[in-house]
């Protein structure tokens, strides 16, 4: 249904036989929208940007190899796209679990990050200020957590409400080279794909993922980061992306995942 409409978008903007080819290329992905919120009334394990993380007692907050923390980014619990199942993905997504995104903010050169995957969203709490001195990263010390004296760099809470959609490749894709499209038709393609894809903003999980630069061989977009006043993210940079292999996609090997900046 999607692509066909799609088709049809694409044949009255004038691009005629290429139109069903397009179309089918398209990869189903998710974009989210971001909504201010009051951190206290987001329940622990929902999916969520900014604030503070939603974790296990024991958790440890990641740091860089020189001992500053991360910034935490976003969680996402796979259970709230459910209702998107109907469509089917062409990769493995989980059925469950939280994901949370941490990024050194610091830096652009190889940045550190880390992503954590927690199967259980029932065992997660309301990770408080973690410089804090009342804060269970220090009330918490005897069981392993660890006291940050720098301050990471935060942002303001938002609930997050999520749209399946169909996004579109650049040319720069190699299944578009396959369509042979004139040096004038890809530009064309290149205006259409990015204003298609950037639609509600450009935060988005799976699909093709934003920018001039190819997604690494067999992985998928896990998450990418959009530019939002809202939370102070104007990137310079390009956009932050995270990206897993299908296989450990498929496995829960979240460790594996890879970054980048995008351009």
């Amino acid at each position: 249904m999607m692509a066909e409409h799609l088709e049809r978008i694409l044949e009255a903007r004038g691009f005629g036989s290429s139109s069903k080819p397009i179309s089918l290329l398209g990869e189903p992905g998710v974009k989210i929208i971001s909504v201010l919120a009051d951190e206290k009334l987001i329940p622990p394990g929902v999916s969520k940007f900014g604030g503070t993380p939603h974790v296990p007692l024991d958790f440890k907050w990641p740091i860089t190899p020189t001992g500053a923390p991360l910034s935490f980014m976003a969680q996402i619990n796979f259970a709230e796209f459910g209702p998107f199942q109907w469509m089917g993905w062409k990769v493995p997504v989980p059925e469950s679990g939280v994901v949370s995104f941490f990024l050194d903010l610091k830096t652009t050169t190889n940045p550190s990050f880390k992503v954590f995957h927690f199967a259980d969203s029932k065992s997660l709490v309301r990770w408080e200020d973690p410089f804090a001195v009342d804060s269970p990263a220090n009330r918490l010390a005897a069981t392993g957590a660890e006291r940050i004296d720098q301050k990471a760099k935060s942002f303001p809470p938002r609930s997050l409400a999520f749209r399946q959609f169909l996004s579109l490749p650049m040319s720069s894709e190699s299944p578009l080279h396959e369509l042979n499209l004139s040096r004038s038709a890809s530009s064309e393609y290149d205006a259409f794909a990015a204003n298609h894809n950037q639609q509600e903003g450009t935060h988005q999980m799976l699909g093709w993922p934003w920018g001039n630069k190819r997604a690494p061989a067999g992985s998928v977009l896990l998450l990418q980061l959009g530019n939002d006043r809202s939370l102070g993210w104007t990137w310079n940079e390009g956009l932050p992306q995270f990206f897993i292999a299908e296989a450990d996609l498929a496995e829960s090997r979240f460790e594996r995942v890879t970054f980048r900046w995008a351009h």
